[in-house]
């Protein structure tokens, strides 16, 4: 009896590991279920990049305008923005096409409120849902921009937001065709990417900024101010600005103070006793 006890003894206790272990496996989790998969790590641009930088508060130019009597030099703007396929790859932490996006709404969101000018927006490159708007790529919007410049009898600028690389030899073709065309046009870019040697293309009148450069509400005040005015008026031509110029109506060829006023007057110098 005893010796046939012993090996059914040894099959209850097997059966009884057994299920043991299958209530504990059940207890911790599904034991036919696969491990985490590790993603390796992927290098990018945005290892600088914080959420900070998210948050935006425009600077208001309103008060400089109106004490320093800024000169309008823009009363119709073209904003070219590019919207290609390429335009979906990663940089600092989001698309390219959304950062220009955001950079242009802290554009607009920088200029007074009580500023007018007509804008338009062109849509140009090989987006992913083409439409009978959207040109094909920069040369062509810049072709459209053309003639749009001149159906508007104003002073004009364009704005370009887009890679650095769209700047090739046809694009700067264009370019030059166009300043050539309107001497008075600016043409400014908001740009992305690697830079090259477009950096300095627009020459003297128009600016060429990084993108990141403008997340700084200091530095986009100046982009905005720079593109829409050219400085303190001059009404008489007499080197003092209107803000500064006492004496607004000033004869060419006085003698005058830095107040804008003749020497001989009393306003150049309270003490002065001969008559105006």
């Amino acid at each position: 009896m005893f010796i046939s006890f012993i090996p059914t003894s040894l099959k209850v206790s097997k059966m009884l590991v057994v299920l043991f272990s299958l209530l504990a496996v059940t207890a911790c989790g599904s034991f036919d279920r696969k491990p985490n998969k590790i993603e390796p790590l992927q290098r990018s641009d945005d290892y600088r990049h914080s959420r900070q930088n998210e948050y935006f508060r425009p600077l208001d130019l309103s008060k400089k305008i109106k004490e320093k009597r800024l000169s309008q030099k823009t009363d119709y703007l073209l904003i070219l923005v590019d919207e290609s396929k390429k335009m979906n790859r990663s940089y600092k932490g989001k698309t390219r096409k959304l950062y220009l996006k955001q950079t242009l709404q802290n554009f607009q969101n920088s200029i007074p409120k009580d500023f007018y000018f007509k804008q338009e927006i062109l849509i140009f490159g090989n987006t992913i849902k083409p439409n009978i708007h959207t040109l094909a790529s920069l040369p062509l919007a810049l072709q459209k921009a053309s003639k749009k410049l001149k159906n508007n009898q104003k002073k004009s600028s364009i704005l370009i937001l887009s890679e650095w690389q769209r700047l090739d030899e046809v694009a700067k073709k264009q370019v030059t065709k166009l300043i050539s065309n309107y001497p008075d046009l600016c043409i400014h870019m908001m740009g992305i990417g690697n830079i090259h040697n477009n950096y300095q293309f627009f020459g003297h009148c128009g600016q060429m900024v990084i993108a990141n450069q403008l997340k700084q509400p200091e530095k986009m005040a100046n982009f905005v101010e720079k593109l829409f005015f050219s400085g303190p008026a001059d009404s008489d031509g007499d080197g003092i600005y209107d803000y500064q110029d006492k004496c607004r109506n000033t004869p060419i060829d006085i003698p005058i103070t830095w107040d804008g006023c003749p020497r001989n007057s009393r306003r150049s110098n309270p003490r002065y006793l001969i008559d105006e």
